[in-house]
């Protein structure tokens, strides 16, 4: 399918264009360079809680099915999934799987081709009813997605589990049918089910309509949750053998995303994700609100499609760009009125603040300097003309930027990359795609761009998202990039179980992706959760999991 754009050709900024100046302090490095933090919930000793209380979330609906493992469940519960349902992993501040000794006292890799794990259960482990959790849950969880008939998620490689057997009451082994080094960010993404409910393919696809307390396990147990229900609610769980839940209870009310706003103003909710300007004028005028702020997994990209035939093809013309822009400036603009300076994003695998993450940017002496830039661009042949803008052999240096018309965050960044870059006398015009055009793929696959700024939401390991992105042939390889030697890294990446390694393997993927430059990273959205002040333990969390056992009011 030809997809057709709109061409919006935005006048140069002539005045910009003709500056030939040498570079001042202010055409140098970035107006911010500190990043939000990883992890903002107020975290607080237990000691410094009180116990008691109730909080009060909201989410858009609760969906047809509460199964954890169905493609079709509502993403928005699994949070507070993990207060009723028994994870065997949560990840830290760094976003690394760490088990979760509740419900699992061990985890050990005995074979890396096929990947074999053997993991132990805390004997302490009980169901809702009181039943011990088993190996027989665990095994028949593991094996569920495995089996003809069952509809089950795909974003996890669930499907490559070869067996899962019980050794004993306590005692799993794992056996996958090749290399998976990321096993325990799929434990940590999904919780572990009772055997019942497992059973067979119709109770597993149609018989989750409601969550009874009897297949619920956690410092909070489900009170008999039904998918059809307008509110659902968790009690603190009367046996539980960890730590005890501060909260008395957790509730869960279905309201729309443009009502949460006065939801959280009128008191009916004690929390509120920020996702717009409203939004954050509505929350911050409330009465003993803090916002906590942390940044987000979505990292924003601005992304070159090597195989145009426009100047965005010359590696000098890229390396311009990346030190011309004022990333920081160019995610500030574009998300206004929300208290919020953005910090450049120096690396193309890792996010700030997450175990691996290295500014190799700085390392390969990728920094903001129009000076440089403008000399990169002499060297390579672009010259100077009258009007400010430049030319190599008649060929006037002019790239198309595609942006999503309607989307505010996209066109205030166009806008701002476009006038940043005349500075050095890069003409822009701007594109516009349809938000459709953009969700479905469609604009990314035609490849009818030369620069685009794409957002990446990492869910997971940030492995498999690296090679589905950079691998030659990958379909979501949208720069249309290809280097053997990366190739042949991702590849030793797959079959690396120790983490220092796969870091280290990366981190030198990475160093060559700011020397090629098929894309620059710009920054890291913001997440921002209103919250009342003396709430502890939720807030903005980042990679990280909510300890929920952990989560109070201060004193």
């Amino acid at each position: 399918m030809t997809l057709k754009l709109r061409s919006l050709l935005a006048l140069p900024l002539v005045a910009s264009l003709l500056a030939t100046g040498c570079t001042s302090a202010a055409d140098q490095g970035e107006t911010n360079t500190t990043p939000l933090p990883a992890v903002d919930v107020n975290a607080r000793d237990r000691d410094a809680l009180q116990t008691g209380g109730e909080l009060r979330l909201a989410v858009t609906a609760f969906g047809a099915t509460l199964n954890p493992l169905a493609p079709n469940r509502n993403t928005e519960l699994d949070e507070v999934r993990q207060a009723v349902l028994p994870f065997l992993f949560r990840s830290d501040n760094a976003g690394l799987p760490q088990p979760n000794n509740a419900f699992l006292e061990s985890a050990s890799e005995t074979t890396d081709n096929p990947t074999t794990v053997t993991l132990k259960l805390n004997p302490n482990a009980k169901w809702g009813d009181g039943a011990q959790l088993s190996a027989n849950d665990v095994a028949a969880t593991l094996q569920a997605c495995t089996q003809s008939g069952y509809s089950c998620r795909t974003d996890l490689p669930l499907n490559k589990v070869a067996s899962a057997k019980a050794a004993s009451a306590t005692e799993v082994t794992l056996t996958f049918s090749d290399t998976q080094p990321d096993w325990r960010r799929m434990l940590a993404e999904i919780p572990m089910l009772r055997q019942d409910s497992v059973k067979d393919a119709a109770t597993f696809n149609t018989g989750w309509t409601t969550l009874p307390k009897a297949w619920s396990a956690g410092p909070f147990v489900a009170d008999d949750w039904a998918a059809s229900a307008s509110s659902l609610s968790a009690s603190a769980n009367p046996i539980w053998w960890g730590q005890k839940p501060l909260l008395t209870r957790l509730g869960v009310r279905k309201v729309e995303a443009e009502n949460r706003a006065s939801a959280y103003q009128r008191f009916q909710i004690d929390a509120l994700r920020i996702a717009s300007r409203d939004a954050y004028a509505t929350a911050t005028k409330v009465p003993d609100t803090v916002v906590r702020r942390a940044t987000s997994t979505t990292s924003r990209s601005l992304l070159f499609n090597l195989q145009s035939t426009s100047p965005g093809s010359d590696p000098a013309v890229r390396s311009a760009i990346a030190r011309t822009l004022d990333r920081s400036q160019v995610g500030t603009v574009a998300n206004p009125d929300l208290g919020f300076t953005a910090a450049p994003l120096n690396s193309n695998v890792f996010l700030n603040g997450q175990s691996g993450y290295v500014d190799n940017a700085a390392a390969q002496k990728i920094e903001r300097n129009l000076d440089t830039a403008r000399k990169a661009l002499e060297d390579a042949g672009w010259k100077r003309q009258g009007d400010g803008a430049r030319a190599k052999d008649g060929r006037r240096l002019e790239l198309r930027l595609t942006r999503v018309s309607g989307n505010q965050v996209s066109e205030l960044e166009a806008n701002e990359i476009q006038r940043q870059l005349s500075a050095v006398g890069i003409v822009v015009t701007i594109d516009d795609v349809t938000a459709a055009q953009y969700n479905d793929g469609s604009a990314l696959s035609a490849g009818q761009y030369d620069m685009i700024v794409v957002a990446r939401t990492q869910t997971g390991s940030p492995y498999a998202d690296l090679t589905q992105t950079w691998h030659t042939d990958a379909k979501q390889n949208y720069a249309r990039f290809s280097n053997p030697e990366i190739d042949a890294l991702l590849d030793r990446i797959a079959t690396t179980s120790e983490q220092n390694q796969r870091e280290q393997l990366a981190n030198q993927i990475d160093q060559q992706l700011w020397t090629i430059l098929p894309q620059i990273p710009l920054y890291q959205t913001p997440e921002l959760t209103a919250t009342k002040s003396r709430l502890s333990g939720y807030g903005s969390r980042g990679l990280a999991d909510i300890v929920w056992e952990n989560v109070g009011t201060m004193k």
